[in-house]
């Protein structure tokens, strides 16, 4: 990974944590058992050759309420392939 990359992912990651913070902060808030982190995915880990790391987000859910959880998870996907295209 070069340079240049590496500052691509530095700057994804520094923009998509705080909204993966306040989702969690708001799923807390709201008392829904879920919690969203953020990964790295390595292009190996994709099954790809070569290519960048790139941010990707998970979820983890205590029950089977599965509306809350979905739109939570949507909603958070979506900000960060927002913030990712902005940034990138």
């Amino acid at each position: 990974m070069c340079c240049s990359e590496d500052k691509l992912l530095q700057t994804e990651v520094i923009s998509v944590l705080p909204l993966v913070q306040n989702v969690n902060a708001m799923a807390d808030e709201m008392q829904k058992p879920v919690a969203f982190s953020m990964m790295l995915v390595s292009p190996e880990a994709r099954g790809l050759d070569h290519g960048r790391t790139e941010v990707s987000l998970d979820s983890k859910k205590t029950t089977t309420e599965n509306s809350f959880f979905a739109a939570m998870y949507i909603s958070l996907q979506h900000r960060v392939h927002f913030a990712v295209i902005t940034v990138g």
